[in-house]
């Protein structure tokens, strides 16, 4: 968990230093303004700081939940609220930690990109946030044995319970976006619905490969299935965040339906077609491991 924190902290770093340059760089002319524009003006370039701003908020949702589940399960008042956190944080921790530094990477890598040339320099910070994020996948257990954690002990271990807890608390979400009645929430909930429907469709999958003797082509497929289960439970994370700030001011709220819309019609509309690559990939590519790679 602290090191899926460590991703979120240097991905936000590296947001916070990409929307600054952004704004007093100057460079080309966006479309309805005279003379050179601060680089923030083109829709590229925002389109890149918000892909930033909402996966490190999906990222810090995971991790706060996961430190949360793990209080509770020692805190909690009474047995059966203890073991449900508990699965809870089991399942969270291989996710908080992989799929929030492969964020920390995949952010500080954009911010490099929005310095231009000179996020190249190793004299910037964009740099420097780069290089910081690059060795958090591969200590603490690298993140593809994260992933196989995730299938092999807490998926597999518990015969699918922690994540169909999971994927109860997101069909809970998308109820209660829905009851808001607002068009917005209602299609963020929408798509959230065909995420947590994928991941359920991959998850039943999984168990289903798992209790065969040769395990490898699910574990092959281990990586792709929790980067698709953060996205999801990332999402259910931002929507439940969007809804429950109906009671904040204007500003505060608009923020909240901006990253979660955003989210939901980036990471949560391609799920649906990402079933395949976890389910089919793995078989595809270890059939071919003998002209491949010999073995």
């Amino acid at each position: 968990l602290n090191v899926g924190l460590e991703g979120v902290a240097v991905a936000e770093a590296a947001y916070q230093a990409a929307f600054a340059y952004a704004q007093e760089r100057k460079q080309g002319k966006a479309p309805g303004v005279e003379g050179a524009s601060p680089i923030l003006h083109h829709a590229d370039v925002r389109r890149t700081l918000t892909t930033m701003r909402a996966r490190v908020a999906a990222a810090r949702a995971i991790c706060y939940a996961c430190g949360v589940s793990a209080d509770l399960a020692v805190s909690a008042p009474d047995e059966q609220a203890r073991h449900a956190a508990k699965l809870r944080e089991d399942l969270l921790t291989p996710i908080a930690k992989a799929w929030s530094t492969d964020m920390g990477v995949e952010v500080a890598s954009m911010g490099v990109q929005i310095h231009g040339g000179m996020g190249f320099m190793n004299e910037t910070l964009a740099a420097q946030l780069y290089r910081d994020a690059r060795i958090m996948p591969i200590y603490e257990g690298t993140n593809g044995i994260q992933a196989i954690d995730l299938v092999g002990r807490k998926l597999s271990g518990t015969n699918g319970e922690s994540m169909r807890l999971m994927l109860g608390d997101i069909d809970a979400t998308i109820r209660e976006a829905r009851a808001t009645n607002e068009p917005q929430l209602v299609q963020i909930a929408d798509r959230l619905r065909a995420g947590a429907d994928a991941l359920r469709e991959a998850t039943d999958w999984m168990l289903a490969a798992m209790k065969e003797r040769d395990q490898d082509k699910a574990l092959a497929g281990a990586t792709a299935y929790l980067a698709l289960a953060g996205d999801v439970i990332g999402g259910h994370f931002l929507t439940k965040a969007a809804t429950a700030a109906r009671g904040e001011d204007p500003t505060a709220r608009a923020r909240y339906l901006a990253l979660a819309g955003f989210f939901a019609e980036t990471a949560l509309a391609s799920a649906p077609g990402r079933v395949a690559g976890i389910t089919e990939g793995g078989a595809t590519f270890l059939a071919g491991s003998e002209a491949l790679f010999g073995i």
